[in-house]
């Protein structure tokens, strides 16, 4: 698998962006299928670098600031409105 990740990390950025796109222009109802998957995707990506921490390490570090950065994003949105 690890000669995947690249492939199956783009394959899921590229289904959540299609999914978002989707669900601005059709209908939240088909943009979710493809969305969720692209998530799915990213969140097995995240997982094995995880579980093998010592060799991805530097990965490990950005995912995690990204993902801070990420909730602090929604929890501002969330008490501006």
């Amino acid at each position: 698998m690890r000669k995947y990740l690249n492939e199956i990390s783009t394959a899921g950025m590229l289904l959540l962006f299609i999914g978002v796109i989707i669900g601005h222009t059709v209908g939240m109802e088909y943009g979710a299928w493809p969305c969720g998957l692209g998530l799915i995707l990213a969140l097995l990506v995240v997982l094995f670098k995880a579980f093998h921490w010592k060799e991805y390490e530097r990965d490990n570090k950005r995912n995690i600031a990204i993902m801070l950065i990420a909730i602090l994003v929604m929890y501002i949105t969330m008490f501006i409105r």
